[in-house]
């Protein structure tokens, strides 16, 4: 296995506790993995950033992207 697909790998892992990480007063609205500096980090979407909340710049390892992308509504 490739030191690219390690990364992939451990972003995969990661993303399950993400929620669990950043706790209920960030507003996400979606959760993925993305292509950074020669890995894989963690995309959170979130619908406004929060004031008083202290974001991680990484979970277990991985980095992690915060993207502030509004309210999610079905079409």
């Amino acid at each position: 296995m490739t030191r690219t697909n390690d990364s992939l790998e451990r972003a995969r892992a990661a993303k399950a506790g993400v929620r669990k990480s950043l706790g209920r007063n960030v507003d996400v609205v979606g959760i993925g993995v993305t292509k950074a500096d020669g890995g894989y980090a963690l995309k959170v979407n979130v619908g406004h950033m929060p004031k008083d909340a202290v974001l991680p710049k990484e979970i277990d390892g991985v980095p992690v992207v915060f993207s502030v992308v509004g309210a999610v509504r079905a079409r």
